[in-house]
């Protein structure tokens, strides 16, 4: 008898399409406690394993049923053989049906059920900076000397990336991968490497600047996005300098070594918005950003510039990123 392995070779799918596949089976045929590596009938108890679907997302509960559909008839989507097709075409009806739903919420651009359960107002998020603030004894003006405590360093780093999307219009997880550069240095740079990475920009002691490369923009004038930094940010990205005097990279890990983009989002949710009790990055940060915006009347125009350094059309954040209660 053929596994599903071999029956999903029929299919004219990507293989990384398949490995997703086998990986979403997998999933439910252990979590379901079923023997047999290759025993799938367990998904013919449609009660018990929708029961144990729908504790999920809805964007996951459509996965793990186009999963179980493909569990069902592995070697065609068309072609179901007769004695499933009753099955298949339950799990087909779910899944139409959570699709009309998700499509549903993105028209009248309702919250998710994620999204409401890990829904946040920027002022939360304010306060939870502020505490950090309060920690290291932070003011207006700065400190008189940089934090040498490992536990300081990493509160002085929570609250810098936590100012960086919440006094910025926030952009993506850019931030991870930014190098430390002198403007001199920058503008020693050939074009196309300002084009595709991102850069803080030191001009001066008390003046900075955020180069954000992005070589899909269409105007090649545009295609390095310099976007200022405020005061209050800049004052503590200048305490975080004299701390890390040595490192290249904007953003560390707790082991000094150059941060990354995934690093960056574990951070932000594991880390500097963690006193929430919810799970709040970058994505959520510019949904909850968009949509206090628009309680607000803006002009298209204020619209298109805060669109413009936050990497996205102003379309893009009517249809994807604003969100209503």
């Amino acid at each position: 008898m053929e596994t599903i392995k071999e029956l999903l070779t029929q299919r004219a799918i990507s293989n990384s399409t398949k490995k997703l596949y086998i990986k979403k089976l997998e999933m439910l045929h252990k979590s379901l406690g079923v023997e047999g590596e290759d025993n799938y009938d367990f998904l013919k108890d449609t009660d018990r394993t929708l029961e144990w679907i729908n504790q999920f997302s809805s964007a996951k509960r459509r996965s793990l049923l186009n999963s179980a559909m493909v569990g069902i008839s592995p070697a065609s989507k068309t072609i179901i053989p007769e004695d499933v097709a009753e099955t298949y075409q339950f799990y087909r009806d779910k899944m139409l049906a959570e699709g009309l739903k998700y499509s549903k919420e993105k028209e009248e651009q309702k919250k998710t059920e994620t999204e409401s359960k890990n829904w946040a107002t920027m002022i939360e998020l304010k306060r939870v900076l502020k505490t950090y603030a309060q920690q290291l004894k932070i003011k207006k003006i700065g400190i008189s000397s940089p934090p040498t405590k490992s536990k300081d360093i990493e509160t002085l780093q929570k609250l810098l990336v936590g100012l960086l999307y919440t006094t910025q219009n926030p952009r993506r997880l850019e931030y991870g991968n930014m190098t430390r550069i002198n403007e001199d240095d920058y503008f020693k740079l050939p074009q196309d490497e300002r084009e595709n990475n991102n850069y803080i920009v030191k001009k001066s002691t008390f003046k900075m600047y955020f180069s954000f490369g992005d070589v899909k923009v269409k105007d090649p004038l545009k295609r390095s996005l310099k976007v200022d930094i405020n005061k209050t940010l800049l004052n503590i990205i200048r305490i975080w300098y004299k701390t890390t005097p040595n490192a290249t990279s904007f953003l560390l890990t707790n082991q000094g070594n150059r941060q990354c983009c995934n690093g960056l989002s574990k951070m932000l949710i594991q880390r500097v918005f963690e006193p929430t009790g919810r799970d709040v990055g970058a994505s959520m940060i510019r949904k909850i950003y968009h949509s206090e915006k628009a309680k607000n009347d803006r002009s298209l125009k204020e619209k298109m510039e805060i669109a413009e350094t936050m990497n996205h059309s102003a379309q893009t954040a009517e249809l994807h990123y604003v969100k209503k209660d």
